[in-house]
């Protein structure tokens, strides 16, 4: 009577599944990412277009001008901020 013993080194194989993890992972994220960059970006595009027109009827306006005219300017600076999409 006699044995047979196999060996196999799955030592690759178990890192390339580690890494597949690793990467689908990172879509999800990246996903998420996006979609949270949407839902914010969404509303800001609203801000920016109710405080320009206001600022346009309201150009004249020493109190009122300055403040509508930081809210655009900030709406837009916080639309360029980087979202990784």
């Amino acid at each position: 009577m006699g044995r047979i013993i196999l060996v196999d080194d799955i030592t690759e194989r178990v890192a390339l599944e580690a890494q597949l993890t690793q990467n689908d992972k990172l879509s999800s994220i990246g996903l998420l990412a996006a979609g949270v960059a949407h839902e914010i970006n969404t509303p800001l595009a609203v801000i920016s277009s109710y405080a320009q027109m206001l600022s346009k009827q309201l150009r004249g306006d020493a109190r009122l001008g300055p403040v509508l005219e930081k809210i655009t300017q900030q709406s837009f600076r916080a639309r360029r901020l980087p979202t990784g999409c």
